[in-house]
C-alpha cells in the first residue's frame, strides 16, 4: 500500500523539523512523534525493551512537566460548512 507522507504538514512543520522532530503520519497529517538529540539518528528502532526514543520522551514530558510546552494541535482541526450549497 502506497502512503502520501508529507502532503499534510502544520505550519509549525519546519520549526519542528530544525529542532530534530521525528515526525510519524496520523490520518494524513505528519505530525512530531518525538524529537533526536544533535547527532541522534531520527529514525525508529523497536524493541520488546525500551524504544531508542524512550529517554528523549521521558525528557520531553519533565520539561513539558516542570516548564512549558507548545502542543500543535493543527491534525485535530474541524471545519463545520453550512448553508444552501454546502453538500454541493
Amino acid at each position: 500500500m502506497a502512503t502520501s507522507r508529507n502532503i499534510r504538514r502544520s505550519p509549525l512543520h519546519e520549526h519542528l523539523k530544525a529542532r530534530g522532530a521525528v515526525f510519524g503520519e496520523v490520518a494524513g497529517w505528519e505530525r512530531a512523534n518525538w524529537f533526536a538529540r544533535e547527532g541522534q539518528e531520527r529514525e525508529y528502532r523497536y524493541s520488546w525493551k525500551r524504544q531508542n526514543w524512550f529517554d528523549n520522551q521521558r525528557e520531553e514530558h519533565l520539561a513539558v512537566r516542570n516548564g512549558v510546552g507548545l502542543f500543535d494541535m493543527t491534525s485535530f482541526g474541524k471545519i463545520r460548512v453550512e448553508g444552501r450549497d454546502a453538500c454541493a
